[in-house]
C-alpha cells in the first residue's frame, strides 16, 4: 500500500531531499510528494513488468506441455491444461489452491510459477524499504521543526502520519529462513491444500489481523494484546492475560489440524495454574497447559503435570484428551505445537515430532477460534488451521517451512 494516498499535501515535506527545510510553500510540498510517489511507483511498475513477462513465459511452457500431452493422447491432462490457460487469461495469475488437483506435469509448472511470484514479492518489498525509511526520517525531522516553530496542529498531523507509516509500511528487509521469511511463512504447495485459516501477525493490526489463507477468517482483537516485531517468523502477538484475545470466526469440522508457535511468558511447570492457549469459543481446547486429574479424571494417566493438552470436552465431565510428553516449557523459548483429529484418533506434536496419540472419544465441535485466556501470559505466532488431517511427514515439513530447525 502506498502511503501517498492518505497524506495531506500540507503534511508532506522533506521526503527525499536532504537539504529541504520546514517549507510552507504548497507548491514545494507537492513537488516533494511527487518525488516520493514517483520512486515508489517506479518500483511497483517493475513488478507489473515482471508479472507480464512471467505470464508470457508460463503460457509458452503450457503450449509446449500441450504438444507433449497431445502426442501422448493424454486427454485428462489436456483438459486440465485448457482450464489453466483459460484461468490465466481471465485472472492473470495462477491459483495455488488448484495445484494439488492438477496432473503432475502441470503441477510442476504451477509450482515453479508460484515460487517465482513469492520470490519477486519479497524483492519488491525490500526495494521499497529504503524509500519508506527516508520518508519516515523526513517526517520525524519535520515534526521537530514544526514543534520548535510552535505549529502544534501541523506537528500533531505529522505525528499521526508517522504512526501510520510505522504500522502499515515495511521498514525491515525480508530474510529467508528455510522457506519461512521474516514477515511471512511460505508454505510448500502441498501444505496449502485445505488450508482454512492463517493468522501470520506480520504487521500491527488496525482492527483485525488478516487471514493470509484468503478465506477471510480474520483475527479480531479483544482486550489489549500487544503486537511485537520479535515473533518467531516476523511479528507476533503478546498476551498479558485478563481479557487479551484474538478471535476468528473459523469453524472447524469433524476432522482437521491446527498449529501455532507459542512462547511462554513465564516458566511453565507443575505449579502453573491451568492456562488456555488456543481454543474454540465453546469448551474444546486445542492447546492448554494443565495439571493431572488423577487416574479417573480427563488425563487418566495420559500426561503429567504441566503437559500441554489437546482436549475435546463437549460437556462438563466429558473429556477426550491427548497430552504432550514434554512438561518443561522454558520462559522466552518458542515451541511449535500441532494437533490433529479425525473422529477416531487425536494427535499432538511438539516441534514437528509426534508426542502422543490417543483414541478420540467425543466429536470435536466448533464455535469459532480464540487465542489467549485470563491466565495466558506469553506470545503466539503463525496460527494455521486445515480442514484435513496432516500426516506426520507433513507436520515435519510444516515445522521446517514455518522456521523450525
Amino acid at each position: 500500500m502506498s502511503p501517498i494516498a492518505t497524506i495531506p499535501v500540507t503534511v508532506v515535506a522533506v521526503c527525499l531531499s536532504t537539504h529541504a527545510h520546514c517549507a510552507s510553500d504548497i507548491a514545494e510540498l507537492a513537488k516533494l510528494k511527487d518525488q516520493y510517489t514517483a520512486k515508489i511507483e517506479s518500483v511497483r511498475a517493475s513488478r507489473q513488468s515482471f508479472i507480464e513477462n512471467l505470464n508470457a513465459n508460463y503460457l509458452k511452457s503450457l503450449e509446449r506441455l500441450g504438444d507433449e500431452l497431445r502426442s501422448e493422447g493424454n486427454l485428462e491432462a489436456l483438459l486440465a491444461l485448457k482450464r489453466e490457460k483459460d484461468r490465466l487469461a481471465k485472472a492473470g495469475a495462477v491459483s495455488a489452491t488448484d495445484v494439488v488437483k492438477s496432473p503432475s506435469q502441470l503441477a510442476k509448472l504451477q509450482t515453479k510459477y508460484l515460487e517465482a511470484i513469492e520470490k519477486n514479492s519479497a524483492s519488491i518489498q525490500n526495494r521499497e524499504i529504503p524509500f519508506n525509511r527516508q520518508y519516515l526520517a523526513a517526517l520525524e525531522k519535520l515534526q521537530k521543526q514544526l514543534a520548535l516553530a510552535a505549529r502544534l496542529e501541523d506537528a500533531l498531523a505529522v505525528r499521526s502520519e508517522i504512526a501510520r507509516v510505522r504500522e502499515e509500511l515495511p521498514l525491515e528487509p525480508i530474510k529467508s529462513t528455510n522457506k519461512a521469511t521474516a514477515g511471512s511463512v511460505s508454505l510448500p504447495i502441498a501444505l496449502r491444500k485445505d488450508l482454512a485459516v492463517h493468522l501470520g501477525f506480520d504487521r500491527p493490526p488496525k482492527e483485525t489481523f488478516p487471514d493470509r489463507s484468503g478465506n477471510d477468517y480474520d483475527g479480531a482483537v479483544r482486550g489489549t494484546p500487544k503486537w511485537v516485531q520479535s515473533g518467531r517468523v516476523g511479528g507476533a502477538v503478546e498476551f498479558g492475560g485478563d481479557e487479551d484475545r484474538i478471535a476468528s470466526a473459523f469453524q472447524h469440522g469433524s476432522e482437521g489440524s491446527i498449529s501455532a508457535w507459542v512462547r511462554p511468558g513465564t516458566q511453565w511447570d507443575a505449579s502453573t495454574p491451568q492456562t488456555g492457549i488456543l481454543r474454540t469459543k465453546g469448551r474444546n481446547s486445542f492447546f492448554v497447559v494443565n495439571w493431572a486429574f488423577g487416574t479417573e479424571g480427563p488425563r487418566a494417566g495420559n500426561g503429567d503435570n504441566s503437559a500441554i493438552d489437546f482436549s475435546i470436552t463437549p460437556s462438563p465431565g466429558s473429556y477426550s484428551v491427548c497430552s504432550t510428553k514434554t512438561t518443561d516449557w522454558k520462559k522466552g523459548e518458542w515451541y511449535f505445537l500441532t494437533c490433529s483429529w479425525d473422529g477416531k484418533e487425536q494427535r499432538i506434536y511438539v516441534n514437528g515430532q509426534l508426542e502422543s496419540r490417543r483414541k478420540q472419544v467425543y466429536s470435536h465441535t466448533s464455535s469459532g477460534l480464540v487465542a489467549g485466556s485470563k491466565t495466558f501470559k506469553g506470545a503466539i505466532d503463525e496460527i494455521m488451521a486445515w480442514n484435513r488431517v496432516l500426516s506426520a511427514d507433513e507436520v515435519r515439513k510444516l515445522y521446517r517451512a514455518a522456521g523450525g530447525g
